[in-house]
């Protein structure tokens, strides 16, 4: 597989898709103050485990089924990979949501902990 990762260029200019707008100016948008927020999905932990943890006391069966396939897993993987060994793309993802890395040290520090 070859990646072309030219949408990162994209994205300095504008975000062309709000799957790609940063969560901070979401909850900006939304008038949602980080400090009311009391619980956080750990996307680490498991989907179906932290969404276990925060609807238990509903009292109903609740079950999460996913169609993750491990073909995903292998091109996620190669990404992480081409992303962690090329600096360049590091920082411009960073600078381009830097606001979220700093909203998750935040939730890291205050919330998940």
């Amino acid at each position: 597989l070859i990646f072309n990762f030219e949408f990162i260029n994209q994205l300095e200019i504008k975000f062309f898709d709000g799957h790609v707008v940063p969560q901070k100016m979401w909850l900006d948008w939304r008038n949602i103050n980080i400090n009311d927020i009391h619980f956080v999905l750990n996307m680490n932990n498991g989907i179906q485990k932290e969404f276990y943890e925060m609807t238990k006391n509903l009292n109903k069966p609740i079950k999460i089924e996913t169609n993750a396939r491990p073909s995903n897993q292998i091109v996620k993987t190669k990404i992480q990979n081409i992303i962690n060994s090329n600096q360049d793309i590091k920082n411009k993802i960073y600078t381009i949501y830097q606001q979220d890395f700093e909203l998750i040290e935040y939730c890291e520090n205050n919330i998940w902990n």
